[in-house]
């Protein structure tokens, strides 16, 4: 049976004032078949399918404030857990925190493998404020304690791609991921900082962790004032303005949101509103793919499209420079806004996460009552 067939059969079986709806959203293309199988699947998993189209708008305003409702709806159909299409938005988050522990709880069960760190402990300092991760369960356990999916590198760190660190500064924990860079003056390359809750540091806690492990930061390091000039996103700003002054468009507002492990921009809001602004087409650089013998070349080509597709394919991309992870665990969301008439944007990004301290990290030896070294 195809994925269409069975999506078909799925709707076939709800009272007929759901599935009429959700057929006509389907068919007209507002909604999508994978939104409609992460429905129905926490219709089944409640047991609640009368109480679909309400779920629906409720899942929408879900989302766009952050809560990892349809990542919740997954894990839970993967453990069998029930679900109430009537939860709160603190209800789901509980819920998709519960199931993370879950899963890790699972993959931790499964196996236990030592890992090779020698390559990486060589390059770091005698003593320093942490240890390396030596064990796919002790991954599992930091993935745990820290409330984000390191877990989920226990393979890459199995065949070296990767260390995992854990390292105090001020009695807050983080986990870095190491990377060996091939450089002997510089051997060691810090990939990623994450506190709890996938929290990005501080530039100083980052300068700190840089510091602690004697490692050289990257050449942008602390770094504000990077001219912008070049960037693909400022280039499309630039060709969208005048056309949206043309327009006698004076603000646009873009909100984006996330939650779980995945983001998306959900309304892009043009002032003063216009019936025909989705008629407004520009020019703007998007990236292209075209086959080259058996290989595909990515490059970068001006194309017109639709204002609102161009804004939303700049917000990407300067979401992705400013590289704040607002769409993990308890997510984030977030604006741009373009002052049309002031010729400027803005970008505001805000994670969710609970703040938690390490109040006391020691080790000792059952025997003798010793400090243990945790870097031996």
């Amino acid at each position: 049976m195809t994925a269409a067939a069975a999506l078909e059969a799925r709707l076939a079986e709800l009272p007929i004032k759901v599935a009429t709806p959700l057929h006509d959203l389907l068919d007209r293309g507002l909604v999508s078949t994978g939104t409609a199988e992460v429905l129905l699947d926490a219709g089944e998993l409640a047991g609640q399918p009368q109480q679909l189209l309400g779920f629906a708008v409720a899942m929408l305003e879900h989302r766009s404030n952050g809560v990892p409702v349809v990542d919740t709806i997954r894990m839970a159909k993967q453990h069998g857990r029930k679900l109430n299409l009537r939860w709160s938005a603190a209800r789901w988050r509980d819920e998709h925190a519960k199931l993370s522990r879950i899963a890790t709880l699972h993959r931790l069960a499964a196996t236990d493998r030592p890992f090779r760190v020698e390559n990486y402990e060589q390059h770091l300092p005698a003593k320093w404020p942490g240890y390396l991760i030596r064990s796919s369960r002790r991954l599992g356990m930091e993935g745990l304690r820290q409330n984000h999916c390191v877990a989920s590198y226990a393979d890459r760190v199995a065949v070296g791609h990767c260390a995992v660190a854990v390292v105090f500064v001020d009695r807050d924990r983080w986990t870095v991921e190491l990377r060996l860079s091939g450089n002997e003056q510089a051997p060691l390359t810090i990939a990623q900082m994450r506190g709890p809750n996938n929290a990005a540091p501080s530039r100083n806690v980052k300068n700190a962790i840089y510091d602690r492990l004697g490692i050289a930061r990257p050449a942008a390091q602390g770094d504000s004032k990077r001219e912008p000039r070049n960037r693909a996103y400022m280039a499309n700003l630039r060709r969208v303005l005048p056309v949206l002054r043309q327009h006698g468009i004076t603000h646009v507002i873009v909100y984006f949101s996330g939650g779980g492990d995945s983001g998306q921009i959900d309304q892009v809001y043009f002032t003063p509103h216009r019936v025909g602004v989705g008629q407004i087409s520009v020019f703007s650089e998007v990236m292209t793919h075209r086959r080259e013998g058996t290989q595909w070349v990515r490059e970068r080509a001006v194309q017109q499209m639709e204002a609102e597709e161009a804004i939303r394919a700049l917000t990407d991309e300067y979401l992705e420079e400013v590289d704040v992870d607002w769409y993990n665990n308890d997510g984030g969301q977030g604006h741009l806004e373009i002052n049309v008439e002031a010729g400027t944007v803005e970008l505001e990004v805000s994670t969710n996460y609970t703040e938690r301290t390490t109040e006391v990290f020691t080790t000792r030896d059952i025997a003798t009552g010793e400090e243990v070294d945790n870097n031996g």
